[in-house]
């Protein structure tokens, strides 16, 4: 069964779990747009470069004719089912403190970890220096 622009279009919200005011913002059309592209298809130029634009491992060939698979293969003809994760900014903000977090947790750690190493060797030179010299 031959699939139409509008049912790809559909297929690629539903993958991504998107729904059109999301998509819409993420790629920067105006709602109705995208709700057209849902409904009736028939996508203008500038609306299907910035879908791929916005999805860059969508086979436009799919997209457009149906060919294919979703997904265009890497070098080496592998799929590829990973695009831009689409963040809110909410999920961004999050993701932003829990990665500054981890990041001070790791330099901490780092931190604590050096000064470790230096304690270690401090013990190791003085058990040295306590160590009768052999071979004299």
């Amino acid at each position: 069964m031959q699939t139409t622009f509008s049912n790809r279009f559909q297929e690629l919200l539903s993958f991504f779990k998107l729904d059109p005011p999301e998509v819409a913002r993420l790629i920067n059309l105006n709602r109705q747009t995208v709700v057209n592209l849902i409904n009736i298809g028939n996508p203008q130029y500038s609306s299907i470069v910035a879908i791929l634009k916005y999805f860059n491992n969508i086979d436009a060939r799919w997209l457009l004719l149906g060919d294919g698979s979703m997904f265009m293969p890497d070098q080496s003809g592998v799929i590829i089912k990973e695009s831009p994760v689409p963040y809110s900014a909410y999920e961004k903000e999050k993701l932003e403190k829990l990665w500054v977090a981890e990041l001070t947790r790791l330099r901490e750690l780092n931190y604590s970890l050096l000064n470790e190493l230096s304690r270690l060797r401090e013990v190791n030179n003085l058990l040295a220096a306590q160590l009768p010299k052999t071979g004299q």
